[in-house]
């Protein structure tokens, strides 16, 4: 028999301990603070959809590991590098002038 999930506020956890992990910081140092912690919840995220998603190959849910992976590693690639590499869309060329007409 699978255990029941207790409900938990899983928000309201993670603001508490970040509110008592930056409480006597400077501004400054709370930024630098929570783009680490941003860039390791990231990495470790898409450490988890791996695992994941690996041992589910096949699997109906094994997609939503898959994604779940993908995001994550592009969240911890943009969070790194501080970089986002986009198309750039192309301006639609003019349509050349019609042929005058043959006589």
């Amino acid at each position: 028999m699978a255990e029941e999930l207790i409900p938990r506020d899983y928000q309201a956890e993670a603001d508490a301990y970040l509110d008592r992990a930056t409480v006597e910081l400077p501004p400054e140092e709370v930024a630098l603070v929570l783009t680490v912690l941003a860039n390791r919840v990231a990495t470790r995220l898409h450490n988890l959809a791996h695992g994941e998603s690996t041992a589910r190959k096949g699997a109906p849910e094994w997609p939503d590991w898959a994604a779940l992976q993908n995001a994550a590693s592009i969240a911890a690639m943009i969070l790194t590098t501080e970089t986002l590499v986009t198309d750039i869309p192309e301006k639609e060329k003019a349509m050349p002038p019609a042929m005058p007409p043959e006589y």
